[in-house]
């Protein structure tokens, strides 16, 4: 994964600009909380350059849920995967809904395809909802207004979402 921010090879000339070139593209990349560059002159006049970094954590879990007075109660997981097989690529699922409505989409994301600057991803995806109609409900009290609650539509869609493109800069 180090070596495809690189803006150098092993025995290239290097100069200041290319290390700070490197580290920049390693922090931009997300996967490291930490990136440290250094390089050590030896006796015969070469340099080494020592590279030093911190992993992010690669897994993540999100839970979240809402409740309101027409979707009633709503729950959300939220499954990634970072760095899948260490290739800086994206695995990510998403299952949510409730009792009206369900969600489940599962997405891979790859920001940079091998030392390219080419990103691509694919997604494909389940949704449901019921739509209601609300009919009013006349009553005696003029102070109270009231509503009946019809399911009017259910809506179903599947597709899967398919996207290339090119980083613009690092």
């Amino acid at each position: 994964m180090i070596s495809r921010d690189l803006e150098f090879s092993v025995g290239e000339l290097v100069n200041a600009d290319k290390i700070i070139k490197s580290w920049n593209k390693l922090i931009a990349s997300d996967l490291f909380k930490f990136v440290q560059i250094t390089p050590i002159k030896n006796d015969d006049g070469t340099s080494d350059i020592i590279i030093e970094s911190e992993e992010i954590g690669s897994q993540s879990i999100k839970i979240g849920a809402r409740v309101d007075n027409e979707r009633n109660l709503q729950a959300n997981l939220f499954l990634i995967e970072d760095n899948l097989f260490e290739s800086g690529a994206r695995l990510s699922a998403l299952l949510g809904g409730g009792e009206f409505n369900q969600l489940l989409s599962l997405k891979y994301e790859n920001t940079r395809i091998l030392s390219t600057d080419i990103t691509t991803f694919f997604e494909g995806i389940y949704k449901y909802r019921e739509v209601y109609e609300y009919k009013p409900i006349f009553t005696p009290n003029i102070d109270r207004f009231q509503n009946l609650r019809k399911i009017n539509l259910a809506e179903q869609g599947y597709g899967i979402k398919v996207g290339f493109g090119s980083q613009i800069e690092r």
